[in-house]
Order: structure tokens, then C-alpha cells, then sequence
């Protein structure tokens, strides 16, 4: 941090800087953000650091750099939201952050896949992106080089037509991506009627960790690790602040619907069949839309154009869309309610480092001299 604060204030680096010289061809703020530095975000946007910069790395904003190889948006990505980062700003490969999120589900971390998630963590995302503008109905391509700059890199979704979120939700529970780990299916395989019969056996635990077992006999029988059950809203007043272990589970607690599905025989089957569709349903709901899933792990929408119920906010929209966003957002206007008061925290540390530092500066105290 005191590198930092140096450059940014006694030698007066422009915050907003990309060049090829710097980590990775990275701007500072993405750098940051892929670092999980919280305390440095806070610095730089205090310091006028743009929260939507494409850099030359990848071309992905500081909020894609944050959940690379994530199913869930991490606190850093919250609070990059709640400081005005757009989520439909995409990298060089064509993928904005919710694409990102929920492509992940199928393919993470060096092509390994994925054999649970955490749902509450994944519905809560879901909201937070979808508040803030995301596309539900975004096709997921990779796009093609531009002046052969640079080689495109395929995406696993390219060897399909199509391909949204509910579709990437639903693969995640079926024989498709059970059968078919290098993706070698064509577009006609994928749609037919053997490839979508879910064929895992899903067992979760009453903190949301959703986990499949291949499931050779293809019943539909569900399991819950854990016999005792837990009210949907968790009191967060006796949590303390410093601990990491207990404060990563708190976020979207607080909304989900998780809880509500366990106690009842129709969302048991759901959790059974379709867990990862139950959640961005449950996602979709909060942020607004008129969703329904049915039995066979489809997302119906209310009316024709799938657009968002927005006389139901009762906060009156900013001039700028995106303040608009911001302003409209339940977990933005109640950030510790929300489980993210660890988050805000880290970044006003930063800022008031920054204060003190600049204070001493004008005082001709700076240790540096």
C-alpha cells in the first residue's frame, strides 16, 4: 500500500493509466481487482480509477477479473458493483461478467469441471448482476479476431447454437455434460431428447453447497447431508467482522430462497433434478422478472418480451442509467444487510490510508523524505 499511495500521490501517476508496461498489461484497478485488493480499489476510485477500463491483457474490465474462475461474483465484484461497474462490459474474447459467471458452471479452472456450487452464493450473483443490467437473454459466442491480433480462443459454448444461461444451468444437471467432457457433440446431439435426462444424484447441506454424484441408474432421488433445517433469514447482528471463515457464507442469506425449496415437496424435487436452474430462477425472481420453472427444468416468463417488473421498485430512477441501477438495487442500499459489510469495510480502510496519507504529505511529514 505505501508503493501505491506513493505513486498516486507524490508522484502524481494517473490511476486510469494502461499501458503495456505495466503487470500483465494490466490498468492498476484491474490489477486490484484481480488480486482481490479491496483496500487498493478504494484507493484508485477514490483517486478517479475508471470501474469499466478495458485493458490490453484480455480487454476484460476490472469486474470480469474478478470471478475468472468462479461460478459466483466474489465480494470485490459486489462492491465494484456497487461502485459503478458495468456488467455488460466484455473482454477481448467477447464475454461480459455474466456470461462469464455462469459459462463457468460448465468449464472452470484449467477445463476441469465442476461437481458442486454453492447455491446461495450463485442465486444471490445472479441478482446482484441482473440489478445492475445484466442480459439474461444474452447468446453466449466467442467473437472473431479482430486485425489477427490476436488468436481467438474457442469457447466450450461455440460447438452449439444458442447458448444462454438457463441452458448452461440446465447442462450442468444433465447427460450432455455428463457424457460429453471435452464438448464433441454437435449442435443436433445436443438437442435431443437423451442428451437433456438429468442423470446426477444432487445432495446439499443447509448452507447451499450443492454437490452431484454420477448417477448410473438415472433415479430421481435427492439427499440432504444434513438432517437439521435453517430459517431462510440468519441473524447477522453477533457475527464478528474480523471472521473470514464465518463472513464468506453470510452474503444473499439474508433473500434466498434456498431454505423455502428445502421444506417443501415440489422445491425437493426441483433440488433433486435441476438445482443450478432452480437458483438462477430464484435469481431472475428477486431481480424482478416474472420466472417460473417448470418440472422439466425450463424457465417460462410472464409475459412475451421477458422484461423486468419495474413498477414494482419503489425508488424513482436517476437520470443516468446506470446511477438508476445502482439506486434501484436492494443489496447496493443495504450492503451489510446483504452479508458485504466486510467488503465495504476493507475499502473505506483504504480510503482513510489514503486521507492520512495525503494529510501527512501536506504537513511535510512523509517518512519517504
Amino acid at each position: 500500500m505505501e508503493l501505491a499511495l506513493y505513486a498516486l500521490v507524490i508522484a502524481g501517476i494517473d490511476p486510469k493509466i494502461t499501458t503495456h508496461m505495466s503487470p500483465a498489461d494490466m490498468s492498476p484497478i484491474s490489477w486490484a481487482a484481480q488480486n482481490q485488493w479491496l483496500e487498493g480499489i478504494g484507493v484508485l476510485l477514490e483517486c478517479g480509477a475508471d470501474p469499466n477500463v478495458c485493458d490490453w491483457a484480455w480487454g476484460g474490465p476490472p469486474l470480469y477479473r474478478t470471478d475468472v474462475y468462479e461460478t459466483h461474483v466474489s465480494e470485490t465484484g459486489h462492491y465494484l458493483l456497487l461502485n459503478g461497474a458495468d456488467p455488460l462490459r466484455r473482454e477481448w474474447y467477447g464475454l461480459d461478467s455474466w456470461g462469464k459467471v455462469s459459462t463457468n458452471a460448465c468449464l472452470q479452472y484449467r477445463g476441469m469441471e465442476s461437481n458442486d456450487f454453492q447455491y446461495i452464493w450463485f442465486e444471490g450473483s445472479i441478482a446482484h448482476l441482473l440489478l445492475h443490467g445484466a442480459d439474461p437473454f444474452e447468446v453466449f459466442a466467442t467473437v472473431p479476431p479482430r486485425n489477427n491480433e490476436r488468436k481467438t480462443r474457442p469457447g466450450w459454448f461455440d460447438t452449439l447454437a444458442q447458448v444462454r444461461a438457463s441452458d448452461v444451468a440446465k447442462i450442468w444437471c444433465t447427460q450432455y455434460h455428463a457424457a460429453n467432457r471435452r464438448w464433441a457433440m454437435s449442435n443436433h446431439e445436443f438437442e435431443s431428447s437423451e442428451a437433456r435426462i438429468p442423470s446426477w444424484k444432487f445432495e446439499w447441506d443447509d448452507m447451499g453447497q450443492i454437490t452431484r454424484r454420477f448417477d448410473s441408474d438415472n433415479e430421481d432421488t435427492y439427499s440432504q447431508t444434513s438432517s437439521s433445517t435453517q430459517s431462510s433469514r440468519v441473524d447477522t447482528s453477533s457475527w464478528r467482522s474480523g471472521d473470514d471463515t464465518r463472513e464468506e457464507w453470510l452474503f444473499f442469506r439474508n433473500a434466498t430462497r434456498f431454505h423455502h425449496h428445502t421444506s417443501t415437496e415440489r422445491g425437493l424435487e426441483q433440488l433433486s433434478r435441476f438445482p443450478m436452474v432452480r437458483a438462477l430462477c430464484d435469481g431472475l425472481q428477486y431481480a424482478g422478472y416474472r420466472a417460473e420453472m417448470d418440472s422439466d427444468g425450463d424457465i417460462w416468463y410472464d409475459c412475451d418480451d421477458g422484461d423486468r417488473y419495474f413498477e414494482a421498485w419503489e425508488v424513482q430512477p436517476a437520470e443516468e442509467r446506470r446511477e438508476w441501477l445502482r439506486d434501484v438495487c436492494p443489496i447496493c442500499q443495504d450492503f451489510e444487510g446483504y452479508g458485504l459489510g466486510r467488503a465495504l469495510e476493507r475499502g473505506r480502510q483504504g480510503k482513510e490510508q489514503l486521507y492520512e496519507y495525503r494529510s501527512q504529505v501536506a504537513k511535510g511529514k512523509n517518512s519517504v523524505f
